[in-house]
C-alpha cells in the first residue's frame, strides 16, 4: 500500500477520533517523558560520579603497610612491616618500565609561611608520576613536580587551590617565595580545582602542599612511604601487577604473600569497575520503570486500533471478499499503530530535551544533594534505547489489531452493523 494512503488512513482517524486520539499521543508522550527522564537523571548521576572518581585520580591500586598476622619461614607474627622510598626502584624492576611506581611520604605539622601569613598543613614528598596518578593538574601558567626537580633535591611546592588563597589571597602564587618549616621554597603550581569522590564537596587536594620527594627527605630525614602506589597501562592487568607487588614485598620483607594485615591494597581499577557495574544495573531499573510506563502508552494505541478495526470490520471483509492479500490488511493497521506511538514519542523527546536543558541551567553548587546527583544528561544511548522501546511498543500497539483484522471472515462481514 502506498505510503500516501497510510497517512490520509491516519489523518481520516484522528478527524473521527480526535479527543481519542489526542489522548493516546499525549499518554504516549508522557510515558517517553518519563523514561527518558528518569535515565536522563541517571545518566547524569554516573557522569557525575565519573567526574569525581577521575579527580581523584586514575585507576591505581594503593598499599598500605601493616601488622603480619601470620608466622613465615620462621619470622613471628605481630611485625610492623613499613615500605621505604628504595624498594621503589626494586619494585618498579619487577613490574617493567610501562607501569608506574609512585609513593609519597609525609611529615604533619609544618608551618607554611608567607609574609607572616601562616598555614600547619602535612607536608608530602612525592615524584612526578604522582601527578599523573593522582590527576593533579596545574592552573594556567604553573607546572606539577618534574623528575628533574626530584634529582636535584629542589626547593619547589605545589599548592592546592584553597591553600594557596589562603596563603596568597588574590596574589599569584606561581614564583613566589613560601617558608617550609624555615626553609625558603619555590610555588611552581596550583592545583586546577576539583570535587572529592562521592561527597560532592571539596576534595583533600584542594589544601595539599606537595614537595619532590627527595627534598624532604634531604630536610626532615629519612622516612618510610606513607603509601605505595602502583597503575599498570591496563587496568586489567591490575591483578598481575598487584601480585607480583606482594611477591617482591614478601620477598624484601620476609612475609607471608596472602597475609592481608601485613599489607593492605586498595584496589581503585576494581572500584571503578564496580561504580560502573551499580551504575549499569541502577539504569537498567530506571530504563524498566520508564519502559512500563511507556508501554501504557502503548496499550492506549492498542485500544484505538481496536476502535479503527472495529470501524472497519465492513471494509475489511469487502476488501478481503475481493482477494485482498492478507498483508495488505495487516500492514497499514500496522504502520498505523506504529504512526501514533512515534507521534507522541516525538512530542515526548521534544518536551524532555527543552526540560533537561532548562535543569541543566540550574545553579546546583550551592546545595550538597543536588550537586551530587549532577545535571540531567540525554545521551545518544538513551536517545537510541528510547527509540527502540518506542518502536517495540508501536509494533506490538499494532500487530495485534492487525491480526485482529486478518481473522476477519468476509461472510459475517455483510450482517456487521
Amino acid at each position: 500500500m502506498r505510503p500516501g494512503l497510510i497517512l490520509h488512513l491516519l489523518m481520516t482517524s484522528l478527524l473521527h477520533q480526535r479527543r481519542r486520539a489526542a489522548l493516546t499521543i499525549l499518554t504516549v508522550a508522557w510515558g517517553t517523558l518519563s523514561m527518558v527522564f528518569l535515565l536522563a537523571f541517571g545518566e547524569g548521576a554516573r557522569v557525575k560520579a565519573e567526574e569525581e572518581f577521575k579527580g581523584w585520580g586514575e585507576a591505581f591500586a594503593m598499599v598500605h603497610a601493616g601488622r603480619t598476622a601470620k608466622e613465615w619461614q620462621g619470622y613471628p607474627k605481630g611485625r610492623q612491616i613499613q615500605i621505604w622510598s628504595r624498594d621503589i626502584p626494586v619494585i618498579q624492576s619487577r613490574l617493567g618500565a610501562d607501569v608506574l611506581v609512585s609513593g609519597w611520604i609525609g611529615r604533619g605539622g609544618i608551618l607554611l609561611d608567607h609574609d607572616g601569613t601562616t598555614a600547619v598543613v602535612g607536608l608530602r614528598g612525592v615524584d612526578a608520576a604522582f601527578g599523573r596518578l593522582r590527576n593533579i593538574k596545574p592552573v594556567e601558567g604553573g607546572r606539577f613536580l618534574s623528575v628533574r626537580d626530584e634529582e636535584e633535591k629542589r626547593r619547589v611546592i605545589f599548592l592546592g587551590d584553597m591553600l594557596a588563597a589562603e596563603l596568597f589571597g588574590d596574589e599569584e602564587p606561581v614564583g613566589q617565595r613560601l617558608l617550609v618549616g624555615g626553609q625558603a621554597y619555590t610555588v611552581i603550581g596550583v592545583l586546577q580545582h576539583k570535587l572529592a569522590q562521592g561527597l560532592g564537596g571539596e576534595s583533600p587536594d584542594t589544601r595539599v602542599a606537595l614537595v619532590p620527594r627527595t627534598t624532604l627527605l634531604f630536610q626532615f630525614g629519612d622516612r618510610p612511604l606513607g603509601v605505595l602506589v602502583v597503575m599498570p597501562p591496563n587496568p586489567n592487568q591490575m591483578e598481575n601487577t598487584l601480585k607480583t607487588v606482594r611477591e617482591t614485598l614478601s620477598s624484601l620483607y620476609k612475609l607471608d604473600p596472602g597475609d592481608d594485615q601485613a599489607l593492605h591494597i586498595w584496589d581503585r581499577a576494581k572500584n571503578a569497575q564496580d561504580m560502573r557495574n551499580m551504575f549499569t544495573a541502577i539504569l537498567a531499573f530506571l530504563a524498566i520503570i520508564g519502559g512500563l510506563t511507556l508501554f501504557i502508552g502503548g496499550v492506549s494505541v492498542a485500544n484505538i486500533m481496536f476502535a479503527i478495526v472495529k470501524e472497519r470490520t465492513r471494509e475489511i471483509g469487502v476488501k478481503m471478499a475481493m482477494g485482498a492479500r492478507r498483508s495488505q490488511i495487516t500492514f497499514p493497521i500496522l504502520i498505523e499503530g506504529m504512526l501514533y506511538t512515534l507521534s507522541g514519542g516525538a512530542l515526548g523527546l521534544a518536551v524532555s530535551v527543552i526540560l533537561v536543558e532548562l535543569m541543566g541551567a540550574i545553579p546546583t553548587d550551592k546545595y550538597k544533594g543536588l550537586a551530587m546527583m549532577g545535571h540531567p544528561t540525554i545521551s545518544w544511548r538513551i536517545a537510541l534505547l528510547t527509540i527502540a522501546v518506542l518502536a517495540l511498543v508501536g509494533t506490538l500497539a499494532g500487530y495485534f489489531p492487525a491480526r485482529r483484522a486478518a481473522s476477519i471472515n468476509p461472510a459475517e462481514t455483510l450482517r456487521y452493523e
